[in-house]
């Protein structure tokens, strides 16, 4: 491969990567993914990193704090869930913690107890005699799947009064 095939394969691969990167936000390991998808060299795909990094097209950071309001708000997850999927991706804990930290507590609170009250409202019509314990019990179930912890799910229960 001459040294204007790999210019070539560069300039193609970086203006590929800035118009993903300007419709929506990828983090690291996402370009990187897409780049050895497309066939380039790690060195280049190093070196194209760099560059998207440098001018602003990429921010894992950003990407953790907007990765962070849509799961908390729209999905409904719990800081666990959105931890792990978040190291997961590559992103370091202290990037994770620092996004964590921007989350509404009171807008994710109403969040988890509308989640939690659906659910339990669908418990309760799926199995119209089940005991109060087994109830309980699908709900933490349903609740650690979403990355609710015990303590969460039983103050959203008192809050409710369910």
């Amino acid at each position: 491969m001459s040294a204007s095939d790999i210019t070539s394969d560069y300039d193609r691969l970086l203006d590929r990567m800035r118009r993903a990167c300007s419709r929506r936000e990828y983090c690291s390991a996402d370009i990187r993914r897409k780049l050895s998808a497309a066939g380039a060299p790690s060195a280049l795909s190093g070196k194209i990193l760099s560059s998207l990094k440098s001018e602003g097209y990429l921010d894992d950071g950003r990407y953790a704090r907007a990765y962070c309001r849509d799961k908390s708000g729209l999905s409904g997850w719990g800081e666990a869930k959105i931890r792990y999927a978040l190291g997961l991706k590559g992103i370091p804990g202290p990037v994770i913690d620092e996004a964590l930290s921007q989350i509404d507590s009171d807008a994710a609170c109403r969040r988890m107890d509308a989640v939690l009250s659906s659910k339990l409202a669908e418990i309760r019509r799926s199995h119209p005699g089940i005991s109060r314990g087994e109830c309980l019990s699908r709900l933490l179930r349903f609740a650690a799947g979403r990355g609710y912890s015990y303590g969460e799910v039983m103050e959203s229960l008192k809050r409710n009064k369910s």
